[in-house]
């Protein structure tokens, strides 16, 4: 009889160390690893857009620029491949806020659609970056040709979407 507590009282101590760490991980050290690959991420696609912005007038290094984005696409692949950018109500209301609606509309689906550039219902971060790529390639065919169509916002807005939403989450720097 006085064995069986015993072992009944180690497997017990050794379930609450276990369920201690688990918790810990998962309180502590999974969110830090997240907000430093999405921090990452973010300075990497920064850099890809600083890139095209400063260099935009005097002719991009497209090679420069491709491997800058095959960095990112490997990054994410490798790190990020299941994280969706899904907007919460409340980020849609303080995003719509934030670029000047009013009152009555900000709660809008199809507006913040509008305004952002990024589906309301979410995106996986690797079609954002390909949506956005997209962007400023349709954009470049344009620009290059002197076409009065071309919106360098289409490129500037998810990006600036994207730091934003990682603020109000709480990843920003």
């Amino acid at each position: 009889m006085e064995t069986t507590g015993i072992i009944v009282g180690i497997v017990a101590s050794i379930c609450a160390i276990v369920g201690a760490a688990y918790a810990i991980y998962w309180r502590f050290i999974k969110p830090r690893k997240l907000k430093t690959r999405l921090q990452q991420v973010t300075n990497m696609i920064m850099e890809w857009f600083d890139e095209i912005d400063c260099n935009l007038d005097a002719g991009l290094n497209i090679a420069a620029l491709n491997n800058r984005e095959n960095k990112v696409r490997d990054y994410i692949n490798r790190k990020l491949k299941a994280y969706w950018i899904r907007p919460t109500p409340k980020i849609i209301r303080a995003w719509n806020r934030e670029t000047g609606m009013k009152k009555e509309v900000r709660d809008s689906k199809e507006i913040f659609q509008k305004r952002s550039l990024v589906p309301a219902d979410g995106i996986q971060i690797d079609l954002f970056f390909n949506t956005l790529v997209g962007n400023f390639t349709r954009f470049y065919s344009k620009y290059s040709g002197k076409d009065t169509g071309c919106n360098f916002a289409e490129v500037e807005t998810p990006i600036r979407f994207l730091k934003f939403y990682l603020e109000k989450l709480g990843y920003g720097e």
